[in-house]
């Protein structure tokens, strides 16, 4: 599992931001807090496009404590292949079970007791033609 962060170059203000993505919010979320970014400025929580929007100073602190550099081409990718799994998974989930297969009717055997308690002789395989 990892924290992503791409390049910085979203201006907002005086500063540039990039983005900031996790494979899961707990990840995230421990990173945000441990690089000091309010936990409040969360986009799309809950969401496969989950992030934070960073500065650069934030970016270059989220490095240090392990945050992995890449495009924010990469970065959309990333974010693709984990709504994809989020969309097999809930498919898989809703997925109804298959029914079971009835077993076929079975015919009573030659000699059963079926044949013993209605008085009528056992079927004979001739008789069966």
């Amino acid at each position: 599992m990892s924290v992503y962060v791409d390049e910085a170059v979203h201006p907002f203000g005086r500063m540039l931001m990039c983005h900031m993505m996790a494979d899961t919010g707990p990840e995230l979320r421990a990173m945000a807090t441990r690089i000091g970014v309010a936990l409040k400025w969360i986009q799309h929580e809950g969401e496969w496009h989950e992030h934070f929007d960073i500065c650069k100073a934030k970016r270059a602190l989220a490095i240090k404590a392990g945050a992995i550099e890449v495009t924010a081409r990469q970065l959309v990718l990333g974010a693709r292949a984990r709504r994809e799994a989020r969309l097999a998974l809930i498919r898989e989930m809703s997925t109804p079970a298959l029914p079971a297969v009835p077993a076929p009717p079975q015919s009573p055997a030659a000699g059963s007791a079926a044949h013993v308690e209605s008085g009528a002789p056992p079927a004979r395989a001739e008789d069966d033609r």
